[in-house]
């Protein structure tokens, strides 16, 4: 029986197990309210960037931001209570992270939230 082996420097480092959870709430808005779950995620990743969280990625070639919208809406209503839940490589004050990503999110959209819960405890919405 062969196994097939990685020869030695290739390998990756295992992914950090210190990931920092946000439960972040925020309202939708005005034209805002027309963007589709997947323009949704991609605003509130570019967002978060800007704002230069700790965000914690994906391993693999490509790796995309750990994030999750809990509840998606339909495409054309407005939201006031939307849910999303992003990692972080390691925790910052929930004072910071909200006015940081207050700044960098578009006009009709604003957190109205933000939660930093255990990291044993997942947010239910």
């Amino acid at each position: 029986m062969s196994v097939l082996s990685c020869p030695t420097g290739l390998h990756r480092a295992p992914a950090s197990t210190g990931k920092t959870p946000v439960a972040v709430e925020y309202a939708l808005t005005g034209d805002l309210r027309f963007l589709s779950h997947h323009d949704e995620m991609r605003m509130l990743a570019r967002a978060a960037i800007r704002a230069r969280w700790p965000i914690a990625y994906s391993g693999g070639f490509n790796p995309i931001p750990r994030l999750s919208i809990a509840l998606p809406r339909p495409v054309g209503l407005a939201s006031q209570c939307q849910l999303a839940m992003i990692q972080l490589t390691h925790p910052r004050p929930a004072d910071e992270l909200r006015s940081t990503l207050n700044q960098s999110l578009p006009r009709g959209c604003s957190v109205t939230h933000l939660n930093i819960p255990g990291p044993s405890r997942a947010p239910q919405p």
